[in-house]
């Protein structure tokens, strides 16, 4: 995510509406989760290991829409998972990272047996559902394999 109203070269990779290369993005200030978190683990790790740079990380919360201001109006860029929406905040503008895209795995555990109980299984159901129905309307996310019970 880019703030609109930042410096000439995070304006250029705004509107050239491609994707930005994240060594571009080496010399700005980040707003990321606190330490600890995916999200902030993901950053890091990406930065260091796929380009070579520490993130200048600034700002940290585990709100979201405090993460939208801080780039809408704060002077800061992010990265943020697909199911944000961060392109529907104003003063946001979203390009996808350039080369391999970054991933994140999120698994759903219960107790064995307790998809029995009548109100786990109908959760569960709910879920699948929602989750098919997400990945059917934004590309860049992904299903894997149901994990058997007993697995």
């Amino acid at each position: 995510m880019l703030d609109e109203a930042r410096g000439a070269e995070e304006a250029a990779l705004a509107a050239s509406g491609g994707p930005v290369p994240l060594a571009a993005l080496s010399g700005e200030r980040w707003v990321t989760s606190h330490l600890g978190t995916n999200c902030a683990d993901l950053l890091e790790r990406a930065c260091v290991d796929l380009v070579g740079f520490h993130p200048d990380v600034r700002y940290r919360t585990n709100d979201i829409m405090v993460m939208f201001a801080m780039v809408a109006h704060g002077g800061a860029v992010s990265v943020m998972p697909d199911l944000a929406f961060a392109e529907q905040q104003p003063g946001i503008v979203t390009r996808p990272l350039d080369g391999e895209p970054l991933r994140r795995r999120m698994v759903l555990w219960t107790r064995a047996g307790a998809d029995g109980r009548p109100s786990v299984r109908a959760l569960l159901d709910a879920l699948r559902v929602s989750a098919g129905d997400l990945a059917g309307r934004r590309p860049g996310l992904a299903r894997g394999p149901r994990v058997p019970a007993g697995s």
